[in-house]
């Protein structure tokens, strides 16, 4: 009788599972759990292979990958302390050292303190090969000190985050801040600002994931779920950060960020959230990729701040005295704070201001500056341009103007502030949420020259611009902005 498919197969099949069963054994991600003598042989995952969640209690390390753990440990040790002390980074410093501090700074467990000749061992590293009795002495020690390295790893990358967090966001006015509720104590780091009200929460937490950039999938819900168990007027006002350290390399990062975007999207009970959570994933060989971005959110949610000169640009044929210099960032101006700074440098005539559109669009260069109602514009102006048969002249440049289009009663509003000596000047202005009420402050050497309250109500955004018709022009502007709710 010939024989069936299944037959044939079996033992192609048998060899297959037996070669993998090797191959993962060899590897240490499983392990025997039946005696040597039993007549079956049995297998379970190897202690040391682990979940995207705390494990709270000490792994029992494979002899066989004990010297790659040691590696990976001490890099990632070198490479967090490095980033707190910039002072030694390319210093040699004996790791005992720098577990000390460390331990000084509650990065990692006092445990380590027990273990000097563990970290002997390590600082000798390089110059150790695969010594079995040496493998079983580390595994001893580490066993008896109740030393877990992944969770050291995770100690350690999150007394690192919150450390650079804290820094960054301290020059904005944020602090640490206590948790308000049941929900928040189980966050990683809350930010608050606790003298502006006005201020998003800053919610950070940061998870450890060897292999990939991305936790996976059900650790991002239980992320996701957890902050939906925040009070709903304290999700309104804040803004959250994931964190992901990793071995991983930075290449394969914008695959991930895209992966988490879709996980989001996906899960339509989420979507209120997509546009206030932010995906940071960090390699452990690039750390300071974490200041980079965190320093980048400050900069587009919390606070702007650019150094910018603004130079006459070269106009269109069409329109020769267009030579305006248009800033590159549009702001949402009902959530915004703004000081800006003003120096001519060597410029006697200019304007510097404000245009305001309903919508994201504005009018195209080529187009006139202030006759189209459906934009307004709020400047301020050295010089007048006169024109006497057919012949132009800058004129005035010892007065310094107050200027807006389109706003009031008047389509056009032009005062003379004073005499102007090429002073620096500051402009503060700020609107309340409806944009009805627009405070306009300008100061020239500490001192108040004008103040004005304008109904802003019907646009939603601005754009900051510098030129002067058909005449060269440069400015120097330190522009920030502050964000709140």
């Amino acid at each position: 009788m010939p024989k069936t498919f299944e037959d044939q197969t079996r033992p192609l099949l048998l060899e297959f599972v037996k070669s993998l069963v090797l191959e993962l054994e060899g590897k240490g991600t499983i392990v025997r759990s039946s005696p040597k003598d039993a007549d079956v042989v049995r297998y379970k995952i190897s202690p040391k292979i682990v979940t995207d969640e705390e494990i709270r209690q000490p792994s029992v390390v494979s002899t066989r990958d004990i010297f790659k753990e040691l590696f990976e440990f001490r890099n990632i040790i070198i490479a967090i302390y490095r980033q707190l002390d910039e002072s030694v980074a390319n210093a040699d410093v004996p790791l005992s050292r720098m577990i000390s501090k460390l331990i000084d700074l509650q990065a990692i467990t006092a445990q380590w303190r027990n273990s000097q000749e563990l970290l002997d061992i390590i600082d000798k590293m390089d110059s150790l090969t695969g010594d079995e009795a040496l493998a079983k002495r580390v595994e001893k020690i580490i066993t008896d000190n109740n030393i877990s390295l992944n969770n050291s790893i995770r100690t350690a990358i999150q007394f690192f985050g919150e450390t650079k967090a804290i820094d960054i966001f301290y020059e904005t006015g944020y602090r640490s801040a206590s948790p308000r509720s049941e929900s928040e104590r189980k966050i990683d780091l809350i930010l608050r600002n606790p003298d502006d009200s006005t201020r998003h929460t800053i919610i950070i937490e940061y998870k450890w994931r060897r292999q990939s950039a991305l936790p996976i999938k059900d650790n991002i819900l239980k992320f996701l779920n957890r902050i939906r168990t925040i009070n709903g007027n304290e999700i309104d006002r804040s803004l959250f950060i994931l964190v992901v350290f990793t071995i991983q390399p930075t290449r394969g990062f914008d695959k991930a960020t895209f992966q988490f975007k879709q996980i989001l999207r996906d899960n339509i009970e989420f979507e209120n959230l997509e546009k206030k959570i932010f995906f940071l994933p960090v390699s452990i060989d690039n750390l300071g990729l974490m200041t980079r971005q965190l320093q980048d959110f400050v900069h587009n949610n919390i606070r702007f701040n650019r150094k910018v000169s603004f130079r006459d640009q070269t106009p269109p044929r069409s329109n020769p005295d267009r030579n305006d210099h248009f800033f590159d960032k549009i702001f949402e101006f009902k959530k915004c704070t703004f000081k800006i700074g003003l120096l001519a440098a060597n410029s006697q005539y200019w304007r510097f201001g404000f245009q305001f559109s309903e919508s994201y669009d504005f009018p195209p260069i080529t187009s006139g500056r202030h006759g189209d109602n459906r934009y307004a514009s709020i400047q301020i102006a050295v010089g007048e341009l006169t024109e006497i048969k057919g012949v132009r002249h800058w004129h005035r440049d010892n007065l310094l103007y107050f200027e807006s289009y389109q706003l009031g009663d008047n389509n056009v509003d032009s005062k003379v502030l004073g005499e102007y000596e090429g002073q620096s000047l500051l402009i503060n202005w700020s609107s309340n949420p409806t944009g009805s009420e627009a405070y306009f402050e300008i100061m020239m050497q500490g001192m108040i020259i004008k103040t004005k309250v304008f109904n802003l109500s019907r646009f939603n955004y601005c754009r900051i611009y510098a030129w002067c018709d058909y005449h060269e022009f440069e400015l120097e502007a330190d522009i920030m902005v502050d964000y709140h709710l």
